[in-house]
């Protein structure tokens, strides 16, 4: 199962910006990631109109994703629910 959601992503390296004194605010460019590579995922934000959903994988990377967290909760559990239940009968 894969989830198709935006990622934010860093627009120049942090080097650069910060040898400009400067933030990126990165951008949100269009993701797609299997929900098997995920193992945490936490809330970022409070705001429930803007909420986004901090997503952790296996390979140690760490991903700021668009999708509400209360939303991808949901979908989340239901794909481990699944995953568990093949595994039990299997």
């Amino acid at each position: 199962m894969v989830h198709e959601c935006n990622i934010n992503s860093r627009t120049m390296d942090i080097e650069t910006a910060e040898a400009l004194g400067i933030e990126d605010p990165g951008a949100w460019i269009p993701f797609i990631i299997d929900m098997d590579e995920i193992y945490a995922a936490k809330e970022m934000t409070h705001d429930t109109i803007n909420s986004c959903t901090g997503i952790l994988c296996y390979d140690n990377e760490v991903y700021l994703i668009d999708t509400p967290f209360t939303n991808f909760k949901k979908e989340f559990a239901k794909h481990k629910n699944q995953k568990n239940e093949q595994t039990r009968f299997n």
